[in-house]
């Protein structure tokens, strides 16, 4: 099984670029014992005591690297192969472990904000020594539209902040409407938390 990478190898304690900071933090939050239950995930939580956060504009955590961002990407972690397609890119954390990976051949990932294609995106480029990432500008709601014959073996859409009933609701939608992009039976189309919605107070 794959492990995730330490993001001090890619990035410093704090940076800023444009309206966008990453910064080291200590403390990591508490999971619910639910999820982790769900998870069968107990070796993956508290293994460090900081984790990497992601914010816009000083305020809005965009993604973070604690334990329940561990525990709610381990199943693409473990099960990405073949030819990826990943619409969110946050801080590469679960595009590092995939880039020396044989059995991953091809990694596009889209995504919505420029900002964070040219800063992650470049860090990812830098780290990319068997070429096989490619990044482009692009939004979910709409890319299925915009490409034709694009195949993938594993299609994982994250890029939600938060969790809420209308993330959902779009989850489903994008089952039926990302279907196209499946290489054949066997490929699989995935969204960040799509299997724990019955763990989440409100949702």
């Amino acid at each position: 099984m794959r492990e995730y990478h330490d993001l001090s190898n890619y990035y410093p304690t704090y940076v800023n670029f444009g309206k966008y900071t990453i910064t080291k933090e200590s403390n990591l939050p508490l999971v619910a014992q639910n999820l982790i239950d769900f998870y069968d995930g107990q070796s993956l939580v508290q293994q460090s005591n900081y984790y990497y956060s992601l914010v816009r504009n000083n305020k809005t955590v965009v993604m973070d690297t604690n334990d329940f961002e561990k525990l709610t990407n381990k199943y693409f972690l473990d099960n990405a192969n073949g030819d990826v397609i990943v619409f969110g890119v946050g801080m590469g954390f679960i595009i590092f472990p995939l880039l020396q990976d044989p059995t991953v051949t091809s990694i596009k990932i889209v995504e919505y904000d420029q900002e964070i294609i040219d800063y992650v995106g470049g860090i990812i480029k830098q780290n990319d020594i068997n070429n096989k990432v490619t990044i482009v500008q692009g939004d979910v709601k709409t890319y299925y539209q915009e490409v034709t014959n694009e195949q993938y073996d594993f299609v994982y859409i994250d890029y939600w902040d938060y969790l809420t009933p209308e993330a959902y609701d779009e989850m489903a939608q994008y089952q039926t409407l990302y279907q196209g992009f499946k290489k054949d039976s066997s490929s699989i189309i995935f969204s960040w938390c799509q299997d724990i919605r019955h763990l989440i107070p409100g949702v």
